[in-house]
């Protein structure tokens, strides 16, 4: 699933840059340490915007909590719905839905990659964890100590109330047999609690 949202997210940004004839990028942590593209910029914004308003139970945001320069640049993402609104002052503003909720949640877990501590007990982030692994584990290439560490405190937490959906983790990250064959040896993962 990563490697899906991952590739439409980079054909997109190719995409924009060949249109724009900017030089093209061959991964999406290359967008992300790309501190001069206008989409690359956004695509940091927004990653934001979808973790906080995950956070928040929110599903949209207005163009206000961009950048005014980036504005523009938002139907390149493919990713949004923008409809008007009217204050009741006259004034338009937009309104940005995700055109999924699986777009909001693999943002989000762009964002996990910059925050130096993961909150695991956050149940309705999941998926979000799942996105994120996945992108540790092989768009962003960290190392297999990382990402093994990583996969075990959420596994720790959640393999309890879901197996299936850890070992859809450890497929995520792109490694799944050394990982299951890790959680056997320290015990999260046995017999009774396999597929």
């Amino acid at each position: 699933e990563t490697k899906l949202y991952t590739s439409f997210l980079l054909l997109t940004i190719k995409h924009y840059r060949h249109v724009r004839h900017e030089h093209s990028i061959e991964s999406l942590k290359e967008c992300w340490e790309d501190g001069a593209s206008d989409l690359c910029l956004l695509l940091k914004t927004v990653s934001k915007i979808a973790y906080d308003g995950l956070k928040n139970r929110e599903q949209t945001f207005t163009f206000e909590a961009l950048p005014a320069n980036l504005t523009a640049e938002i139907e390149a993402l493919s990713l949004f719905k923008a409809e008007p609104i009217h204050d009741g002052r006259g004034n338009i503003l937009y309104n940005c839905t995700y055109s999924h909720a699986t777009f909001q949640e693999f943002l989000a877990a762009l964002h996990l990659i910059t925050l130096p501590k993961l909150l695991y007990e956050d149940y309705h982030f999941l998926e979000v964890y799942k996105f994120y692994l996945g992108l540790i584990g092989s768009e962003f290439q960290y190392d297999e100590k990382t990402v093994l560490k990583e996969f075990i405190k959420f596994a720790r937490r959640h393999l309890y109330l879901n197996a299936i959906f850890v070992m859809k983790c450890a497929h995520e990250i792109g490694r799944s047999s050394h990982f299951i064959t890790y959680l056997r040896a320290v015990g999260l993962l046995t017999n009774s609690n396999s597929l």
